[in-house]
């Protein structure tokens, strides 16, 4: 199932996949509405949960994630 990000908030899904993380590039990494909207994608995953993003440089956001909780590869 395709859905919008922000029609996920109250879906739950065993996988979840963020092909666009890089386009939150530009927006502030502590901005509280940024951190709840991928809270709330995160979230959806009963499993697994996934980022991509395009470019050599992950994301600010997603940079601040510790190794121990973000698999990267």
């Amino acid at each position: 199932m395709l859905v919008h990000r922000r029609s996920a908030k109250g879906l739950g899904f065993d996988t979840v996949v963020v092909p666009d993380a890089h386009t939150d590039a530009a927006t502030d990494p502590t901005s509280a509405a940024l951190r709840m909207e991928y809270y709330v994608m995160a979230t959806r995953a009963r499993r697994e949960v996934h980022f991509a993003y395009e470019g050599v440089a992950e994301p600010p956001l997603l940079a601040q994630v510790a190794a121990r909780e973000l698999l990267r590869g």
